[in-house]
């Protein structure tokens, strides 16, 4: 064979990964980036660090719910302040927010995507099992809400999916020791302190991701203490202590500063103070689905199907949402079941490979099947692809790998054996891989690509798509509510009901803000929605309220009991253009 066609077919993967996810970045900029949830918070921190509003990384300035007229300066131990360094850079050097994260993302997925096809490579899968995985990936950046990075950002995983394929690559390199007998306990204590910090430095990323690093630890010292024969077992207790105390200390760095500085432990300890309604999650369902569910985010298209989808084949309105959530905790056990069967037939052929994905993918889903069951929230239902891209991508190359295997379909002697696994292959294939990745596709097509083709946006200086406030020209309904603002002590108050858009609205707001009906708000703010809201100064309240809202007897209630300060409330006119109804109204004391 030609070398250079070798060459070239080696990379052929990579050239793949790069085209299919330029192309879904490229449609995802019909219309300006969309910035939600968890990282909307934690930018607008970012934002008023930059403009001088506060002088503390990853901390918040809000208004005091318990006074309008004073702010507060909050840390927020919610979500850990990686991510933050990550954006820093180009937002720092006068990018539009907007442009400036959408290309951060975009490189941090291809380092991500490239990653997950080194690990391919180096654990030799079939060159067909590279090229459709580096077809897959991409779906990543176009499929679930808050992994999605192409059109929009709603959390941080996407940093642990750019940085967890190099971890996985240095483990399976670091623990085949190779040349360890040449160097000295120094060096080699060096080198597994290094990487032990590098692992730690996943809880500064994404608190979800830490149990995949305390999986690959468990790996690596099963490693050192079993297989490398060379050293003495009085050193490699010393190596092993090395490595632990490495990969802790920025545990217990961040976990100091969250003590000291909001007085929690771990985001934990904030889950069970926060205003979240209960799941009650059944553990026996979601042990059962969770693999199911999370292989190629089959959660997405399954979730549709449930709750939303009013065509075709959709569940008729009398299943109440007890029962349909209690269908969507057992939907992903066929999945579970024919993924098992994949990667069984994957471990006759495996060695390494096959032991680090049983590691990587039961302590996760072991953590949080845990911590579903003490903070009363299915982190294991409709979260998981989120949290397990940074780790589920293993299992999938083997299955992968598993089902083009010629053994896969020639185990028995039997024709009627055979035409049973023939059948439970194609299931495999139909279930697991091709109709959620379809669906993903379907999905992108449809709502960020065709239905936005012919319809016109004007964003502001951001460069954000932001619809909560208007689905056409969000600069125009910025510049009425800003146009309001009197004083640096008049505050905007968001009343858009609970929805990961709320928080992107905020960044576009330049003046003292803060939100209703959000829990996380209220969580960072340390203090719950007050029924009256209470003012030192006096003041002016922009009221910014969705229409569904205002428009309903609400509007009364939100308004008169809630600011008893204001003598009387006055509509902006009126914005053919608005999502939202804008009303103000000057507090006194």
């Amino acid at each position: 064979m030609n070398p250079n066609n070798l060459i070239r077919d080696q990379k052929t993967p990579y050239f793949v990964f790069l085209f299919v996810i330029s192309l879904f970045y490229g449609l995802g900029s019909i219309y300006p980036y969309q910035i939600e949830t968890d990282v909307a918070f934690q930018l607008k921190s970012l934002q008023q660090l930059l403009n001088g509003g506060s002088n503390l990384f990853n901390a918040l300035v809000i208004p005091n719910p318990n006074d309008l007229s004073v702010d507060i300066q909050r840390w927020i131990a919610w979500w850990p302040p990686g991510i933050l360094f990550v954006f820093f850079p180009f937002i720092v050097l006068g990018l539009p927010l907007g442009a400036a994260v959408k290309l951060t993302t975009f490189i941090l997925f291809i380092a991500g995507g490239w990653g997950w096809l080194k690990v391919a490579e180096l654990i030799e899968v079939k060159w067909l099992t590279k090229i459709l995985l580096s077809i897959t990936l991409p779906i990543y950046a176009i499929g679930y809400a808050t992994t999605s990075v192409a059109s929009g950002i709603g959390a941080g995983d996407i940093l642990p999916f750019a940085y967890m394929p190099w971890m996985f690559l240095l483990t399976l390199r670091m623990t085949t020791f190779a040349g360890w007998q040449h160097e000295s306990l120094s060096i080699k204590g060096l080198k597994l302190s290094s990487f032990g910090l590098l692992l730690g430095l996943v809880y500064w990323m994404k608190y979800s991701a830490f149990p995949v690093a305390i999986a690959l630890v468990c790996y690596t010292i099963v490693g050192l203490v079993f297989e490398h024969k060379e050293t003495k077992a009085i050193q490699k207790l010393m190596l092993a202590a090395v490595f632990l105390v490495s990969f802790a200390i920025p545990f217990i760095l961040l976990t100091a500063l969250n003590q000291s500085l909001l007085g929690v432990s771990t985001a934990v300890d904030q889950y069970l103070t926060a205003d979240f309604l209960e799941q009650s999650p059944n553990p026996l369902l979601i042990g059962l689905s969770s693999l199911g569910l999370s292989f190629f985010q089959s959660t997405d298209w399954i979730q549709h199907f449930i709750f939303f989808n009013q065509g075709f084949a959709a569940l008729p309105a009398s299943v109440d949402l007890f029962e349909r959530n209690l269908l969507f905790q057992a939907s992903g056990i066929p999945g579970t079941f024919l993924a098992i069967y994949l990667l069984a037939k994957f471990r006759k052929s495996a060695g390494k490979a096959f032991s680090l994905m049983l590691l990587t993918t039961l302590i996760p889903i072991a953590a949080l099947f845990y911590l579903s069951l003490k903070v009363g929230y299915n982190f294991l239902g409709g979260d998981l692809p989120r949290y397990s891209c940074i780790f589920i991508v293993l299992a999938q190359i083997l299955a992968i790998d598993a089902f083009l295997s010629a053994n896969t379909w020639q185990d028995s002697t039997s024709q009627k054996q055979s035409f049973v696994l023939a059948i439970v292959n194609i299931l495999a294939a139909l279930l697991l891989f091709a109709t959620p990745n379809l669906w993903s596709i379907t999905n992108f097509t449809k709502n960020i690509v065709i239905d936005r083709v012919d319809t016109k946006y004007v964003s502001t200086n951001n460069w954000l798509y932001v619809p909560t406030l208007s689905k056409h020209n969000v600069k125009a309904v910025i510049n009425e509510i800003e146009g309001l603002v009197k004083s640096p002590n008049d505050v905007v108050i968001l009343n858009i009901p609970y929805h990961p858009n709320s928080v992107g609205a905020w960044l576009e707001i330049k003046s003292r803000c803060m939100l209703l009906n959000n829990p996380f708000f209220s969580a960072i703010a340390g203090s719950r929605n007050p029924e009256q809201i209470k003012i030192s100064q006096a003041l002016r309240v922009v009221f910014v309220c969705s229409k569904d809202v205002c428009d309903s007897q609400q509007k009364s209630t939100d308004l008169l009991n809630r600011f008893p300060q204001a003598k009387q409330w006055f509509e902006a006119k009126s914005n053919p253009e608005t999502e939202v109804s804008i009303w103000y109204a000057d507090l006194k004391v």
